[in-house]
């Protein structure tokens, strides 16, 4: 049959499966014999517009997916349907204007609306073609001319194949279709899913709505799970899996009804394996911001990013010091991430330090209010531990309020500020590095471990960008990274995808307790008299946690050079593993968590850093000043054996099992 032969054949007085979905979602490209068959199936199901919707919403997620985490720059679009809003073409483009997409419809009227409106020739067409002679939309010259078979293409096969009958064998034309894709080639399918025997209201409902369909428009089967799952193959199903479309990779915070469209609807995409021998990184999921189950307490305190305010000026450091701590000192600011610090210098020669806090988004303060808890528990039952020491203000309080100019209210742009003593001293980053450093670095995180274990305040239950535990929430700052070289997003996002399933279901069980989260080089002041920590700064990202995401930070940082003849990127790191053993024995499941978090934290220093920084350009130096070291070292890590990385954890620690390479 010819292109002519396919245009006579439009009927405009029976429905059509296009048309018919184009009314429900709401386009104009129907016709009157379409409607009356849609209002006759919304007798029988009400709620069917919302599942097209839910199948075109589940779209726009899916080739977001593709295009902006898979790096896909080809589409094959079977069974595209009429143009409407947010078809294939429209979202790709979105993402990345040079993709290439092929549409495919046995539709005469969608070819004739699609080639109007979506063809610019250089990446978009249209095939007027058969789902059932796959071959021959294969062998199509438009495919020919836009897709390159020898890079991995992306197979959209949305609401098609269960319009065709078992006779007609879908799964055989599954199997065709991904046989001529390459290797990293992705597959996304959704298809009417037959209710189970556990919802039998629903599922004669749904056996009486396939009869409606086969008898007016011919087509539309509803099919078990495990007859969807097939026509995947033997490619790997990227997380969370085959599902009801509502819940592949909703977004943050959506409501879900477990409704008929929640059981009827399902869909997923899957990914060609490499070639034997070729290494292919794993797809990434990213995890809707939800409250997280397992380990980690409910009701968590998601502190959002800090407000746009201006810099707290010295002279009104000075006024702040002077006005509610009745100190006369000279201001002189520090450098930091988010909040005002500045070194007081009084007239006696002593110093004082002075935190200005700007409060996180649905905060209150409360968080500013933890981390003084936590100086003032450790006064109490750590004396001899070397943290900063709080310094009341003249009303008694360890912290106040105070208007970002002198004369005015504290109002929106107040800062929550807290005066504590000033450790002098080198920071650790500076000095040079120690195998005896490096190991009281260990003992003296285990011994702030061992002072906060049983310490608990209301503001701890929170989370922030640099909480590894809670890796899912760098999934839209690393979406948000237009211009991260793709080669690095890859491990990034491959990195994070081994978080979810690797990392976040070992997490459930294991003891948690607050901990620093951020002990590194410029949070740590070293002794001038030897190899030793003098001075524990900075407990703004402390959480509750498990230990070893406490040990894995301070290791991570540790780490020696990435590149050069006879390096051992590890060896210095497990010093600090070694000291922090030696006082807080840790625990044999510590060790694995403790190599993947390192990963972990790799990831999220080159991935906040650059965000902060494209945000925050005046800060930009300050927040870079480490992330090309961070690559190097992500490098080389990623490189390394996991299984030789957690024996040598356990050989530093001296467990019994240990293993060395």
């Amino acid at each position: 049959m010819t292109r002519h032969d396919w245009l006579d054949a439009i009927d405009i007085t029976k429905p059509n499966v296009a048309r018919v979905y184009d009314y429900f979602v709401g386009g104009k490209d129907n016709f009157a014999v379409d409607r009356d068959f849609a209002d006759q199936a919304m007798r029988i199901a009400p709620k069917a517009p919302l599942a097209a919707r839910a199948n075109r919403e589940f779209l726009r997620r899916v080739i977001r997916y593709l295009v902006g985490s898979a790096g896909i720059t080809q589409l094959i679009d079977i069974g595209s349907g009429l143009p409407t809003a947010g078809n294939v073409s429209e979202v790709a483009h979105s993402v990345n204007p040079d993709v290439r997409v092929v549409h495919v419809d046995n539709d005469p009227v969608v070819y004739t609306h699609s080639k109007a409106l979506l063809t610019d020739q250089r990446t978009t067409d249209i095939v007027l073609g058969d789902i059932r002679r796959p071959q021959e939309i294969l062998d199509d010259p438009v495919v020919g001319k836009l897709i390159d078979f020898g890079r991995p293409v992306g197979l959209v096969l949305l609401a098609v194949l269960h319009h065709l009958a078992d006779s007609e064998e879908p799964a055989a034309i599954a199997d065709v279709l991904r046989s001529a894709m390459p290797p990293g080639s992705h597959v996304a399918i959704s298809s009417f899913r037959m209710p189970g025997d556990e919802l039998p209201e629903l599922r004669a409902v749904t056996i009486e709505g396939e009869r409606l369909l086969a008898g007016r428009l011919g087509s539309g089967r509803w099919r078990e799970e495990a007859e969807i799952a097939a026509w995947f193959g033997d490619w790997d199903l990227v997380p969370p899996g085959l599902v009801p479309l509502l819940e592949w990779r909703p977004p943050a915070r959506a409501a879900i009804e477990r409704d008929e469209i929640y059981h009827s609807f399902y869909g997923g995409v899957a990914r060609k394996p490499a070639l034997p021998g070729v290494t292919q990184s794993p797809v990434p999921y990213r995890t809707p911001a939800r409250p997280k189950q397992g380990f980690r307490p409910q009701g968590r305190i998601i502190m959002g990013r800090m407000p746009a305010l201006p810099r707290l000026s010295e002279v009104r450091a000075s006024e702040i010091a002077r006005e509610c701590y009745g100190v006369t000192a000279v201001a002189a600011r520090l450098a930091s991430e988010h909040d005002d610090t500045f070194r007081l210098a009084l007239p006696d020669g002593t110093a004082r330090f002075l935190r200005a806090c700007a409060l996180h988004p649905g905060d209150a303060g409360a968080g500013t209010s933890f981390l003084t808890a936590i100086l003032l528990h450790l006064e109490r039952t750590a004396p001899g531990l070397p943290v900063q020491r709080v310094i009341p203000a003249l009303s008694g309080a360890a912290e106040v309020m105070a208007a970002a100019a002198a004369g005015e209210s504290a109002g929106a742009d107040a800062r929550l500020v807290r005066m504590t003593t000033f450790l002098s001293g080198r920071l650790l980053r500076e000095v040079p590095s120690s195998a005896a450093l490096r190991r009281d670095i260990g003992v003296t995180l285990a011994r702030l471990s061992l002072a906060l274990r049983g310490f608990t305040h209301p503001a701890a239950r929170r989370t922030h960008h640099w909480d590894l535990q809670n890796a899912s929430q760098l999934w839209p700052l690393l979406d948000d990274l237009p211009g991260l070289d793709q080669g690095l997003r890859g491990q990034l996002a491959a990195t994070l995808d081994r978080f979810e399933t690797v990392v976040r279901p070992a997490l459930a069980g294991v003891p948690v307790q607050v901990i620093h989260s951020d002990f590194h080089g410029d949070n740590l002041l070293a002794a001038e008299d030897g190899p030793a920590v003098r001075g524990v700064l900075d407990f703004g990202d402390s959480v509750i946690g498990p230990v070893a995401q406490d040990v894995a930070v301070a290791a991570c940082y540790q780490l020696g050079a990435a590149v050069g003849e006879g390096t051992d990127l590890l060896a210095p790191a497990l010093d600090v593993v070694a000291g922090y053993h030696a006082t807080d024995p840790l625990r044999p499941a510590d060790v694995p968590l403790i190599a993947e978090f390192i990963a972990v934290r790799l990831a999220t220093r080159i991935i906040v850093s650059q965000w902060n920084a494209a945000r925050e350009p005046a800060n930009s130096g300050y927040l870079l000043r480490r992330t090309p070291q961070a690559i190097t070292q992500f490098d080389a890590y990623r490189a390394l054996s996991r299984e030789d990385v957690v024996g040598r954890l356990r050989a530093a620690a001296g467990m019994e099992d240990a293993s060395c390479p």
